[in-house]
């Protein structure tokens, strides 16, 4: 039988935000800046199903 294309959706929550914001401010850094290090690790997540997963055709993210 053919292989399914997968689709992937991805959430972050705020548990995320809170702790990149206290990191930031532990480490002396403005508070975007913590948003940067949470791009950061959703390209790592992107990269690893781009390279790990080719039957995931689609990725969707919701975040505001």
């Amino acid at each position: 039988p053919p292989k399914k294309e997968l689709h992937v959706g991805i959430i972050p929550d705020g548990i995320f935000e809170t702790s990149k914001q206290e990191m930031g401010q532990r480490e002396g850094l403005e508070p975007w800046e913590g948003h940067r290090v949470g791009a950061q690790r959703l390209e790592e997540i992107l990269n690893h199903i781009i390279d790990n997963y080719p039957e995931i055709k689609e990725v969707t993210v919701w975040a505001f």
